[in-house]
Order: structure tokens, then C-alpha cells, then sequence
């Protein structure tokens, strides 16, 4: 397990998404210290036949992470998050980056599968061999960078019409 020591937050349009509780993401940093919300609640709200207003979040960076008995060859990921999604709070970017740029590609699951059932938990892992992330040529010196981590961000739910805040408890990615 490693946490990260560095946690920032970013927005491609700062008017229009909603921001994590700058104040409190150190939590994020130290497991079982505390959480961390968005400012305001994430919105749903449903204007047929216009389009719906969906909220979302800003990113959040974290990276680095404080790795230990790291392999000499990596092989797998595996990212997990403790968060409260009320069964409203979906995933919207779940990616790798490094040197300040996302890479591989985008592990955000859809809010419930073919048969409408929710994909919604409050623990979520992600995991997968290098092939599922599609970074073919993961090294040893990109994951001890500094700047190689995780960026997160989340929406509200595209199918029910809502008020929930996502309270975020821990982030732990290990690589194998």
C-alpha cells in the first residue's frame, strides 16, 4: 500500500465545476486522519427536453506516493478508493499521470451496467496489468518521479436527478 504525499487540485473551467475543500486535502495524504468533500454538494438536475445540468468535480492530483519493496520489473496496478458516493457520485476521469500529463488510458466505470444495477461502492478498486491501463512501458524511474500518480475526478450520476457531496476517505495505489 502507498499513499500519496502530495495532493493538488485543478479545474478546466474553475466557473463551472465544483471544488474539493482546499483545506483539508492533507487528509488524503495520512489514512484514518480524516476527509476530504467538494465545497457544495454535486447536482443533478433534469430540464427536459433541454439537456440535464450534471456537476462535476475538479481533478485531483496525487502523486508522489511513498512506494516500498517496489519489483524490479512492474507488471500490475492496482488503485483503490474509500469514498462515500451516496449512490450518486460517479466516475468521470480515473488515470495515471506523470510529468503533469495524464497517460495510459481512462479507468472510470460507468454508473451501473446493462441491467441498470448500480457500480456504485464506497470502496472501488481498480486493477489491472499494464495492458489494461495501455502503458505498455511503465519503468521503475517513472513511478519513483515525483510527479507520477493518480488524477480523480467525478460527476453526479447521469440518470437520477440529485444533491450529494462525495466524501473521500483514502487513495491507495500499489504497483506489482
Amino acid at each position: 500500500m502507498a499513499n500519496p504525499t502530495t495532493v493538488t487540485q485543478y479545474a478546466e473551467n474553475e466557473e463551472a465545476q465544483i471544488p474539493w475543500e482546499s483545506d483539508y486535502l492533507h487528509f488524503l495524504t495520512t489514512p484514518g486522519l480524516s476527509s476530504v468533500t467538494t465545497v457544495r454538494p454535486l447536482h443533478h438536475i433534469a430540464r427536459a427536453p433541454k439537456y440535464d445540468i450534471i456537476d462535476v468535480t475538479w481533478e485531483l492530483q496525487l502523486t508522489a506516493f511513498n512506494f516500498t519493496n517496489l519489483p524490479t520489473t512492474i507488471s500490475n496496478i492496482q488503485l483503490t478508493v474509500n469514498m462515500g458516493r451516496a449512490g450518486r457520485i460517479t466516475d468521470d476521469i480515473i488515470q495515471l499521470c506523470y510529468l503533469g500529463e495524464l497517460i495510459g488510458e481512462n479507468q472510470a466505470r460507468p454508473a451501473f451496467d446493462i441491467n441498470q444495477k448500480s457500480l456504485l461502492q464506497e470502496v472501488t478498486v481498480y486493477s489491472g496489468d499494464l495492458s489494461t491501463w495501455k502503458i505498455p512501458d511503465l519503468t521503475l524511474g517513472m513511478v519513483q518521479d515525483p510527479t507520477f500518480g493518480i488524477v480523480l475526478r467525478y460527476k453526479g450520476h447521469p440518470a437520477w436527478p440529485h444533491k450529494v457531496a462525495p466524501v473521500m476517505q483514502m487513495v491507495d495505489l500499489q504497483i506489482s
